[in-house]
């Protein structure tokens, strides 16, 4: 098979930007592998939306040819760029380097290793996750609607079933009420950095086994009235209870002297 078409034997369209940039061809560029800067440009040109979603990008032999480079380095990229979860290589007939929807957990991952390495200490969480969550509060009433709303309700129907607060590695009871707070209020940074914060003040809490339940209900009820608020479109009422909420989760953190 020529290596200048995919392997479904069509050839790539020609208005695509790979292998080219504002300086010239990212093959030129010094100080990086030569897979690293095939990945770059690739990355670019999905980020910049000249793939659409799903897309295959290329073959192998097409990449090759089309940064002159040899297989094992277009190979090389193609790793990188699936580690990164901005691609996929499909196999078999008409596959290649397919086009994914990029994907925050990595970013949100990295954050939270870098944050706990830094050893950040649970006041500094406080006060920064508060500053967001009422952010995140004031974009969803901005932009409420029906759909919100009935989306918002039902999970505070089913929240109970999603078990209870636990010191481990996993999702903390109640934090998947925040993140999607966070999505319903379409603030795309927000969205980001809520679940990092949410996870590492989880983290930090100690809560005796011996007053798990009785947590997890208090949890489900702070919800349930922020939630009301939100429904209602009471600003004012919803960032009062969502700092009450968030004070009185704090009060279980460990204490900062443990950060020094």
């Amino acid at each position: 098979m020529d290596d200048s078409t995919d392997q479904s034997g069509e050839t790539p369209p020609k208005n695509k930007r790979l292998g080219s940039s504002e300086n010239g061809s990212t093959a030129t560029r010094r100080g990086r592998t030569k897979a690293d800067q095939v990945a770059a440009d690739v990355e670019r040109s999905i980020i910049s939306q000249e793939f659409a979603l799903h897309e295959v990008i290329g073959s192998e032999g097409t990449l090759a040819e089309r940064y002159s480079v040899s297989r094992p380095i277009v190979r090389e990229a193609f790793r990188i760029l699936e580690m990164s979860g901005i691609a996929t290589v499909r196999r078999g007939p008409g596959g290649g380097l397919t086009v994914n929807e990029p994907n925050a957990d990595p970013v949100v991952a990295a954050a939270q290793r870098f944050l706990s390495y830094r050893r950040v200490p649970p006041s500094q969480l406080h006060r920064a996750r508060l500053a967001l969550e009422l952010a995140s509060v004031e974009e969803i009433i901005n932009n409420l609607d029906e759909k919100k709303i009935v989306s918002l309700k039902s999970y505070i129907v089913d929240e109970p079933d999603h078990g209870s607060v636990s010191g481990s590695e996993g999702e903390h009871f109640g934090e998947r009420f925040h993140v999607l707070l966070a999505e319903l209020g379409g603030n795309t940074v927000l969205e980001l950095f809520v679940p990092v914060l949410a996870r590492l003040s989880s983290r930090v809490s100690q809560v005796p086994d011996t007053e798990i339940g009785i947590r997890s209900k208090e949890i489900h009820f702070a919800h349930n009235a922020i939630a009301e608020a939100i429904c209602q479109g009471e600003l004012g009422l919803a960032q009062h209870r969502m700092r009450r909420h968030l004070a009185a989760m704090a009060d279980s953190y460990v204490d900062d002297s443990q950060y020094r």
